[in-house]
């Protein structure tokens, strides 16, 4: 008797093994599958080498990965920001820190494009897998976990946007990890397991940090919190158990933050400021486009920019089958909606819905004088949260549906969910090809060719001297495009290697520094002030590289402006007077000019 006992236990205890060692195996092709359609699509199809991309958060990192490389910590920067360089591990935007954008970094730093496809290609991999963990760990049987991933994977919002704005949609990649492990904290009864669930999350909480902006984090900060809720009230849980675990948790995760907590004020500051109403507007997702969760070739009208574009809604679309199951999932079985879990995951959805179409609502105006809610400006930013949100939902639908029954219905889901995917991307990939700015989202985001039209010998001038300082006019609607864009939001230029003053000087967001004063100077029409900066700067080559006082950042221009040496101006066209002050100046020669602008460098350099 209790032999066969023994052999059935052991015959139990193989086929929990086996079951494991497949689960496994599913995930890595979960993984391998999204990095190997993606760097192919991107290497051959529409690169992920364009506009912000091209013009910081590639070079950013770059000179990260080779600050490593010689043995140093990438505090700063001295690439951008004038002499004495500008925080780069602390200002949150280029995500430096990053191990999956720091490695392919490091080895690919001199063929940038294909390090840029092979950083947003992992990270939409990483995506798919931690979507597949998630649902593991929700319990899911394994052909959902497998449409969780390639849903997650195959992310429309993600996919397009990440080529141009990598900094603000890589941190998403850690989201599903994040949810997983505190949901895992929870549940886990090992010590052995609560460490790893500890382990995974703060991990996953550093790399979303560090890999990019904090516009992602407060976005997951929401999906998080419904999933942990949802979990909390579908079954007991003492409270001391939560305090204990998430106490740990929450000291973890403030150790790993500290270096952000310094400039913390400034970047609520910068993103929670008010009476920006029209961010809200030009970015907000239109309702209709969520059709594109069901149907990704129909269209909407979106605004961007000023200008109103007829987009597909492929921006919504996530894998089809998540949205598909839980539209006949709820008509079959309408009990589900008063499940306690269910109301909080919903909720979570009708959060996210005003949040990110708040236009439609008429709720702009609020969102942008209101405390708090101010944090999440650029409301189409949220799309990938939001699709982790419904993946949730699809994972507790399929534990509670019981279907499909068999394992084969299960896979032809699987199979429907990377059809649905291939397709749709494919065919934004087509309407791209013809250039039909008016359908394609792939099409909005521009390649920025400006260091391609600029003279060889140009480029090797501006790396050889000192600062490039950029005078434009601020962005103007209908016109943004033809600025001299490969300078104008402070580009280092070909190969990453011509240093601009800091960007605050010419447009682009350094939050920490605009209570200094600095934003926006030489490019408000404030010519005089120009001027005095260039005065007061240094008018040679310092013989060491200067450093702050403070070991941070400048303490006001002046600092600025006497521990940086210009040798470069590159003047926007338009701006008459500035054209002809460096045009008629004994201190300065013109190298090049063109409709959009005009190039001069100090005489000597």
């Amino acid at each position: 008797m209790s032999g066969g006992m023994g052999l059935s236990q052991e015959r139990s205890t193989n086929a929990d093994d086996l079951r494991a060692k497949e689960n496994l195996w599913a995930g890595l092709i979960t993984f391998l599958l999204v990095f190997s359609f993606w760097i192919s699509f991107s290497s051959f199809c529409v690169t992920f080498y364009r506009d912000d991309n091209v013009i910081a958060t590639g070079p950013l990192i770059v000179d990260a990965a080779r600050q490593v490389k010689s043995g140093r910590f990438p505090w700063h920067t001295s690439l951008v920001g004038g002499g004495g360089g500008t925080p780069l591990v602390s200002i949150m935007q280029p995500g430096v820190l990053n191990p999956f954008s720091l490695i392919p970094a490091l080895v690919l730093e001199h063929d940038p494009e294909t390090m840029t496809n092979v950083v947003v290609s992992l990270h939409l991999a990483l995506f798919a897998l931690g979507g597949w963990f998630l649902a593991a760990t929700l319990g899911a049987p394994a052909w959902a976990r497998l449409v969780t991933g390639f849903s997650l994977g195959f992310s429309g919002c993600f996919s397009i946007q990440a080529g141009n704005w990598a900094c603000n949609f890589l941190p998403y990649a850690f989201l599903p990890w994040t949810a997983a492990g505190a949901v895992r904290l929870i549940d886990a009864t090992a010590t052995r397991e609560v460490v790893l669930a500890h382990i995974v999350t703060g991990f996953a909480v550093l790399c979303m940090f560090y890999s990019g902006g904090p516009t992602a984090t407060f976005y997951s900060a929401l999906v998080v919190f419904f999933c942990l809720v949802s979990r909390i009230v579908s079954a007991p849980v003492t409270w001391s158990l939560l305090a204990r675990r998430f106490g740990l948790q929450a000291v973890l995760c403030l150790v790993i933050v500290v270096p952000l907590l310094w400039q913390a004020s400034a970047v609520y500051e910068y993103y929670g400021r008010r009476h920006e109403a029209v961010k809200w507007v030009q970015f907000s997702v239109p309702l209709q486009a969520y059709l594109g969760l069901l149907f990704p070739q129909t269209y909407a009208v979106w605004q961007h920019f000023g200008t109103k574009m007829l987009l597909t809604n492929f921006m919504l679309f996530c894998g089809g089958v998540p949205a598909w199951f839980a539209l006949v999932g709820f008509v079959r079985r309408p009990d589900l909606l008063k499940q306690a879990g269910m109301v909080v995951l919903l909720a979570g959805v009708g959060l996210f819905v005003l949040v990110l179409s708040p236009a439609s609502f008429g709720l702009s105006d609020f969102f942008a004088e209101t405390p708090v809610l101010t944090l999440f400006k650029w409301p189409f930013r949220g799309v990938p949260a939001f699709h982790v949100l419904l993946v949730v939902i699809f994972v507790r639908l399929t534990k509670e549906l019981h279907f499909p029954r068999s394992h084969g219905a299960g896979m032809l889901l699987v199979a429907a969910c990377l059809v649905m995917s291939v397709y749709s991307v494919t065919n934004e990939f087509q309407l791209t090809r013809g250039a039909d700015l008016t359908t394609s989202s792939f099409a909005t985001n521009r390649i920025h060719d400006d260091q391609e039209t600029w003279k060889r010998s140009t480029i090797d001038r501006l790396r050889s001297g000192g600062y490039l300082m950029n005078v434009s006019q601020r962005q103007v609607r209908g016109i943004f495009w033809e600025k001299p864009r490969l300078f104008f939001a402070g580009n280092l230029g070909a190969q990453y290697k011509v240093p601009t003053v800091h960007r605050f000087l010419m447009g682009s967001q350094s939050p920490a520094y605009e209570q200094l004063g600095m934003h926006y100077m030489g490019q408000t029409g404030d010519f005089e002030a120009v001027k005095a900066f260039l005065s007061a700067s240094l008018q040679a080559p310092p013989p060491a590289e200067p450093r702050w006082e403070n070991g941070i950042g400048p303490k006001d221009l002046t600092e600025l402006a006497q521990k940086t040496f210009v040798s470069s101006v590159v003047v926007e066209a338009a701006l008459k007077e500035p054209v002809e002050y460096f045009r008629t100046s004994p201190a300065w020669e013109q190298v090049e000019a063109r409709d959009t602008a005009w190039l001069f460098i100090r005489k000597g350099y």
